[in-house]
């Protein structure tokens, strides 16, 4: 095998060059499209509509003008998520100008984290098995909405984490 290069390395670096180049006019182009962007939404073009399914049709039953939705899959997570949703309260009340009413936060539980979303009576049941390396089986959830999720949050167990009858 020949170790011939038939392109040369100043017509490499020519071609480097120009697709540098040519990569820059494209972000400017794409940079200066953000006003447009902008400039058409506020002239009445087609906003975003998300899809509708009538699996999602539960959640018109729930007040609030912000939905948001935050997937916690450990019970590691599980702490920082519900500071996170009190946060998420707060930045819409200072930032939107929302009461706590206004915005309906649901909180999925799957994963390791599926445990935390049952009642205390299973707990009582089941402690044992949900929280082996306790050394006093835990007979209540450590995460009872009722003493530490916002009461503006749902909390929901992921159906696929449940066992199919």
């Amino acid at each position: 095998m020949s170790d011939h290069n038939p392109i040369s390395p100043v017509a490499r670096r020519s071609f480097l060059a120009r697709l540098g180049a040519g990569m820059s006019v494209a972000g400017v182009s794409l940079a200066g499209g953000a006003p447009e962007a902008a400039a058409q939404a506020a002239t009445g073009a087609a906003r975003f509509q998300p899809a509708r399914h009538t699996q999602d049709d539960w959640m018109d039953g729930m007040p609030g003008k912000h939905r948001i939705i935050l997937d916690l899959t450990s019970p590691e997570g599980l702490p920082e998520g519900i500071r996170f949703a009190g946060n998420l309260f707060t930045g819409h009340k200072n930032g939107y100008g929302l009461e706590d009413p206004d915005v309906a936060i649901i909180i999925v539980l799957r994963h390791s984290a599926t445990a935390y979303g049952y009642n205390n009576s299973f707990w009582e049941k089941h402690g044992k098995a949900l929280d082996s390396k306790a050394e006093v089986p835990p007979t209540g959830n450590p995460y009872d909405s009722g003493s530490r999720v916002h009461a503006g949050s749902i909390v929901v167990v992921h159906r696929n984490t449940l066992p199919r009858s």
